[in-house]
């Protein structure tokens, strides 16, 4: 195992890299990171500043991969209490609430499914097909359910 400096990767993200490990007997970067205590918890639906942390969770979430090595973030996140929306997950850009894979890494998914099937999205990427299939599912829901309510 080798260490890596991900840390500029990240600096943008309102987040702080704790640790990070190359494997490279297995190809896999391992990436653990919290939230940054210097910024205020932002509430994931309404985007308004938290007061009140309610607890911390942790999950695990495919990034894009550093080269050939597939690559995983350990997260550390908080629940918070909004004012307006109740308890919800903080807002991280990096994240979604709740999903499994990083915005940047659906994004791309996305691109690839221009040009490749999902199964061979699947296979580049080392993922289930299902989660392929899943992130191009909501996308083509979002993209035309908004289309037809902009028309009526």
């Amino acid at each position: 195992m080798s260490k890596i400096n991900v840390t500029p990767f990240f600096k943008f993200c309102r987040v702080k890299v704790m640790n990070q490990v190359f494997d490279t007997k297995a190809e896999e970067v391992r990436i653990q990171i919290k939230p940054d205590e210097r910024f205020k918890p932002i509430c994931s639906r309404c985007r308004k500043r938290a007061e009140e942390i309610h607890s911390f969770n942790h999950r695990s979430v495919r990034d894009l991969n550093i080269f050939h090595a597939r690559t995983s973030l350990f997260v550390t996140y908080r629940t918070v209490k909004c004012a307006t929306c109740g308890t919800v997950v903080e807002y991280v850009p990096l994240l979604e609430p709740y999903k499994r894979v990083t915005r940047r890494l659906a994004d791309y998914i996305l691109e690839l499914c221009r040009h490749m099937s999902i199964k061979e999205v699947a296979e580049h990427l080392k993922l289930n097909w299902k989660t392929v299939k899943a992130i191009h599912k909501r996308y083509l829901k979002e993209k035309f359910s908004q289309r037809k309510n902009n028309q009526n």
